[in-house]
């Protein structure tokens, strides 16, 4: 499968509710801003049911995934999507059946050894906690959906806490990088040191950013990516996936970016090629 790129978020532009409830001051409209530190949590570990609707409109989906707070974890919490051609969650079109946010592979999954293996968590996978859930899957038109979360029974937390909940529609590149490529990552850490020598970090002025190039072969594959521009902005917020995959989800998970789209191109005047793009996707 080949790089995939989500270019809107349906999510954001469906009319949504959740069952039982959400914490009054971290509400489920949390899950439609793309401002970092705005997250939905329930009030319990009990099974939470968000619904919506685009209000009798219809949209193309073929993927969906969700992301933790940076402050919380949805390792062992387990989903489940649902998707219905009518606006009234009638007539199902797809059901991905219950999934687990991650997959417990941790050799003392539910003994954890005062924290240094943490529920669903691999002994040497110390980024796992902040891992999205992301699934591709052939395309449906869509009225309503339902998302169903349940406590797998290892949940480290009193709650579920989400940052990001995505309905997207996957754009696909005709070429992928090779096994063994290697990403540009570009921090944008600032640091200082004083006059005794102590280095002191400060806040980051923005997100890391992933470049890389792509071709394309013909027309139709340029033509398709270029109409993408109108995502770049950082306003906007995309995702993109180098590797998807259903073989290898830890290869999936590493290679997965949510942040905005930049376009690094310059435009040739001698001899003209219109068939690369230089991106960049900035991490929000």
């Amino acid at each position: 499968m080949s790089l995939r790129l989500l270019p809107v978020n349906f999510f954001d532009e469906a009319s949504i509710a959740v069952t039982p409830s959400a914490v009054a001051t971290l509400p489920l409209s949390n899950l439609q801003s793309n401002i970092r530190d705005r997250v939905w949590r329930s009030p319990n570990l009990e099974q939470q049911v968000i619904t919506g609707n685009w209000d009798g409109n219809v949209r193309r989906v073929s993927a969906w995934g969700a992301w933790p707070g940076d402050s919380s974890s949805l390792i062992g919490s387990r989903w489940r999507l649902e998707l219905f051609s009518d606006s009234g969650w009638t007539t199902g079109v797809f059901d991905s059946g219950t999934l687990d946010f991650f997959a417990f592979t941790c050799s003392a999954f539910g003994v954890a050894a005062y924290g240094l293996e943490p529920y669903g968590v691999e002994p040497t996978d110390h980024t796992a906690r902040l891992a999205p859930m992301l699934v591709f899957f052939a395309a449906v038109a869509v009225g309503s959906f339902r998302i169903t979360i349940t406590n797998g029974g290892a949940v480290d937390t009193p709650y579920f806490e989400a940052r990001r909940i995505w309905l997207a529609d996957a754009v696909a590149a005709p070429y992928n990088a090779r096994y063994g490529a290697s990403p540009a990552w570009i921090p944008y850490s600032k640091h200082r040191r004083t006059i005794g020598g102590s280095l002191h970090r400060l806040r980051r002025d923005s997100r890391r950013a992933l470049s890389f190039d792509t071709v394309f072969t013909s027309e139709a594959d340029r033509a398709a990516w270029n109409d993408l521009m109108y995502v770049c902005d950082p306003a906007n917020e995309i995702v993109i996936c180098l590797f998807p995959t259903t073989a290898a989800p830890r290869k999936l998970r590493d290679f997965t970016v949510m942040g905005s789209l930049e376009v690094l191109n310059p435009i040739p005047f001698e001899n003209v090629n219109i068939h690369r793009l230089k991106i960049a996707i900035v991490e929000s």
